[in-house]
């Protein structure tokens, strides 16, 4: 009989052959080896064999296509099937994990056994690609600090009260919370998930749905509380920011799985009021929390006047609507926001404010002292030890005079991880 490996890495993955191998490359440098990859290949314009074929010369790294071109979906759900890992985790093709992240998480298992395990991530802003190489600007964002578990029912409480947008700078230390999309989840969670839940990803947002599943089928939670991954975020590459900004990506990203768009609409928590992501991720709540069986889901109401303050923000986003239909689903709104009484509306403006402050666990808002003399070219040990040995916050300026590298940022995240580590005595 074949050993399960620990991890199970599914990489479902659409005509960015370039970004691929970047991932692959990622996780061939790894310094834990019990491992397989799975690469789901759902081209429509340029597949990705011949790109990766180095790599597959790895009896861990997998590659399949699905039989047809499927959406997002269907797509993980059709990648993850075949998945032998005892915790899985799925990959997107931006994600760049750091040589000793699944070390890490092997370890922690170890110590916790963790029906999910989650991490931080940081964004690494491309600023010119040349010779297949990705350029950026890159200065570590987040402190490390020590393992921490969290509670999955009051995370789906959080969820379903919309205190807060989905996405907000003075959330994201939590915002990872439940996620196989950041996370590893047992295998055993997930064939439970399929056998109540019917599969595993529900449409519309995969990330999300398989979230809420996982928290209500849960009972230990931790999150790593580091960065284990740079996320390449360039121009053009992201079906959330193009559906944030434009009903008319909303509605293309809805007719990818067949569904007319202003029939969907409708049965939103705020019949027809298609904008954003709040609204739309919303419904999805209320489906898995009807698909559930028991679990602490169940007992829990969606806050639709919160939902409604945060849709009207979102609704500001939009950039293609003209006057007309800009005034009608303002309309739909307005007896959601009447319905807010004066101290929830008061707490969610005062939330409205707080949602762009700093996350605490940023480097530079961690009670540092801050100064505005700057070391050009500072190493990420050195940067560690002004931080963490002698309590000072340079200012955050690329690290590099010139644009670095985007396997030299990895590296040097995670020299500087490691070093604060010691320094801050996290083991």
């Amino acid at each position: 009989m074949t050993k399960r490996p620990l991890f199970s890495i599914v990489l479902p993955t659409r005509d960015r052959p370039e970004l691929v191998s970047k991932v692959l490359k990622s996780l061939e440098l790894q310094t834990f080896l019990d491992f397989e990859v799975i690469i789901s290949d759902n081209g429509c314009n340029a597949f990705c064999e011949h790109e990766i074929s180095p790599f597959l010369k790895d009896d861990r790294f997998k590659y399949k296509r699905p039989p047809y071109p499927m959406n997002m979906c269907d797509n993980w759900e059709f990648a993850i099937g075949s998945a032998q890992g005892k915790y899985i985790t799925v990959f997107c093709d931006k994600f760049i994990l750091r040589s000793d992240a699944l070390s890490l998480m092997a370890g922690e298992i170890s110590n916790s056994s963790p029906d999910v395990l989650t991490w931080q991530y940081e964004v690494f802003d491309v600023k010119q690609s040349k010779n297949e190489m990705l350029y950026g600007d890159f200065h570590p964002l987040l402190k490390p600090g020590k393992a921490k578990k969290y509670n999955p029912a009051l995370e789906l409480e959080r969820r379903f009260s919309f205190d807060f947008p989905l996405f907000c700078r003075f959330n994201k230390s939590i915002d990872s919370y439940g996620k196989i999309y950041s996370g590893i989840v047992r295998a055993e969670v997930l064939t439970q998930i399929k056998d109540r839940y019917g599969r595993i990803f529900h449409p519309m947002s995969p990330d999300f749905t398989s979230m809420i599943a996982i928290l209500n089928e849960s009972k230990t939670c931790v999150d790593l509380n580091q960065t284990l991954m740079l996320v390449i975020n360039m121009d053009g590459f992201s079906n959330g920011e193009a559906t944030r900004k434009s009903i008319f990506a909303t509605r293309a990203y809805l007719e990818s799985y067949g569904v007319d768009a202003d029939t969907y609409w409708q049965q939103l928590p705020i019949s027809g009021f298609g904008v954003g992501h709040n609204s739309h991720i919303a419904a999805e709540f209320e489906f898995m929390k009807s698909l559930a069986v028991d679990g602490p889901i169940k007992n829990l109401v969606l806050d639709k006047g919160a939902l409604s303050f945060w849709a009207r923000e979102d609704l500001k986003m939009v950039c293609d609507l003209d006057a007309t239909e800009r005034s009608r689903f303002e309309e739909i709104l307005r007896p959601w926001l009447e319905s807010i009484d004066d101290v929830r509306r008061h707490e969610l403006a005062s939330n409205k404010l707080e949602q762009f402050k700093p996350s605490s666990c940023e480097i530079y808002h961690s009670g540092l002292k801050k100064t505005d003399d700057f070391i050009s070219g500072i190493s990420a040990e050195h940067l560690a030890y002004v931080h963490w040995h002698d309590g000072v916050a340079l200012p955050r300026k690329p690290v590099t005079e010139a644009p670095i590298e985007l396997f030299d940022a990895l590296n040097y995240l995670t020299s500087y991880n490691n070093r604060s580590c010691q320094l801050l005595d996290i083991t």
